[in-house]
């Protein structure tokens, strides 16, 4: 019976055909949402639109204007970003200095036409990458070795974090309490991608790394992306409905994207099975990303975000488990070789330099750019003295815990993204917030995105050279660990 089921599973036919049909499902929930109609009759118009979205879509000359100006920005920013990593300097700062000379030239910015509803539909997508890079990124079985330090290291010290900003802004500067928690929940956070390329720095300079710090500082940043994206998600549930909203509601949305994004996971798991199948990685790689996209888009037309955030994260985790599994020791997934194609070279450059875009030097007085720098360079300190307090009660030695601390000084991804959103909802006065105060929080972030992430990839490189020896015998220690663990099996 087992035999006849692995045959069957394993048919060219019905791998096609199931794929087919999981493609094509998820491609419809994302359409559906994206043009706001119902699941069931797509056809009756709901007018979700705006007035002025609308007009701008229809508009033939705006459009074409606009598509021109979005190939034009992004070919700079691409080229620019290229050019920044010879300085080793992280190509986001590239983007987000083209975006704001875009901005801040009056010649330049009369040139191009962009529309906010492309600008908030790359927003969404390139929110969703982030989401499912964050769980492509907590490797099994690092997590397996090292989940209790790095969670030791992580989640305190960016909660202590993101109580100081809150209370520092809503007490201090008068900010609502509202939008405070938002600069705590989006100024605390550390970012990934500087953070992985210093881990990877550490690993191919094969630094000798006895508690494996590289693999640490990884599974750290991504604990604290995820804790800080789920309770952004779950603030954003409340901001829905404040006058209806209660904690079930919260806990039915948590649970229902955990089970979600189960099924869905499992589903991946098993097909495609065949790896004869034409384009088998492209095959998974798709299926995967149009199936957050589609959850995604249409649990934020239902406004049951949370719901969305926790099956897409639930069901990355799973299929990067499979995909690594597929790969073999040592071995990245091509899967996620894709994933990060599309991230580098498409989404991130849009997003990074539309942040700039937005960024407007006129509206901000000195007094709110010292208040700006005093809230980032705070954040900093507390984060990295709480990092190294907390690294106390692990095995890390002294050297290692200071570049440890160190490591969560960058901000980036989560930041760009979620400040964007608070712009956007600034107007709808969901934050009992004036416009001013959101664009305030949007200029912190874009002021942290330059002071943090400028030169920090170079310090941490050289900090890294610096407290831990070069020891060019050791085997790199992803490839040796995953042998141990094959040949204890195999035992």
């Amino acid at each position: 019976m087992l035999k006849i089921i692995s045959k069957i599973r394993h048919c060219a036919f019905i791998n096609v055909f199931m794929c087919f049909a999981f493609i094509t499902f998820f491609t419809y929930i994302f359409l559906i949402s994206l043009f706001e109609r119902e699941l069931i009759n797509p056809f009756k118009i709901n007018g979700g639109f705006e007035a002025d979205k609308s007009e701008a879509i229809n508009s033939n000359e705006y459009l074409k204007n606009s598509i021109l100006s979005i190939f034009i920005i992004f070919s700079i920013s691409l080229f620019c970003g290229h050019l920044f990593l010879y300085i080793n300097v992280p190509p986001l700062v590239a983007y987000l200095i083209v975006g704001i000379i875009i901005q801040n030239i009056d010649a330049i910015r009369k040139s191009f036409v962009v529309n906010d509803y492309f600008i908030e539909i790359i927003r969404l997508l390139s929110v969703i990458t982030i989401a499912v890079k964050v769980a492509y990124n907590m490797h099994h079985l690092h997590l397996q070795k090292h989940w209790k330090t790095a969670l030791i290291i992580s989640l305190p010290s960016t909660i202590i974090g993101c109580i100081w900003i809150t209370l520092l802004t809503h007490l201090y500067f008068e900010i609502p309490l509202l939008l405070s928690i938002c600069y705590g929940l989006i100024i605390g956070v550390s970012a990934p991608p500087i953070i992985g390329n210093v881990a990877e720095f550490i690993r191919t300079r094969k630094l000798e790394d006895k508690h494996e710090v590289n693999q640490i500082i990884g599974l750290a940043a991504s604990m604290d992306n995820m804790f800080c994206i789920v309770c952004m998600n779950i603030f954003m549930d409340y901001l829905n409905d404040k006058e209806q909203y209660h904690l079930l509601i919260t806990f039915g949305h948590l649970v229902s994207g955990f089970i979600i994004g189960l099924c869905i996971g499992a589903f991946v798991w098993v097909f495609p099975s065949n790896k004869e199948l034409l384009f088998f990685a492209s095959t998974r790689t798709f299926m995967c990303f149009i199936a957050t996209v589609g959850l995604v888009y249409y649990f934020k037309f239902k406004l049951w975000t949370s719901t969305a955030t926790i099956a897409a994260i639930v069901l990355s985790f799973i299929s990067a488990i499979k995909f690594r599994i597929d790969a073999g020791i040592g071995k990245k997934p091509v899967e996620q070789i894709y994933l990060d194609n599309i991230w580098n070279y498409i989404l991130e450059p849009f997003l990074f330099t539309f942040e700039g875009y937005y960024f407007v030097f006129c509206d901000f007085s000195l007094k709110t750019i010292g208040i700006c720098l005093l809230i980032i360079i705070s954040a900093v300190i507390i984060k990295t003295y709480c990092t190294f307090f907390f690294s106390i009660h692990t095995e890390l030695k002294f050297k290692e815990r200071i570049l440890v601390s160190l490591a969560t000084t960058p901000r980036s991804t989560v930041q760009v993204a979620n400040s964007m959103l608070i712009l956007n909802l600034g107007h709808n006065n969901i934050f009992n917030a004036s416009v001013e105060s959101c664009k305030n929080l949007y200029a912190t972030v874009v002021l942290c995105l330059l002071l943090t992430n400028g030169l920090t990839q170079i310090i941490l490189k050289i900090a890294a050279s610096r407290l831990l020896k070069s020891n060019t015998s050791i085997v790199p220690n992803d490839y040796a660990n995953m042998k141990d663990i094959v040949n204890n099996n195999k035992a």
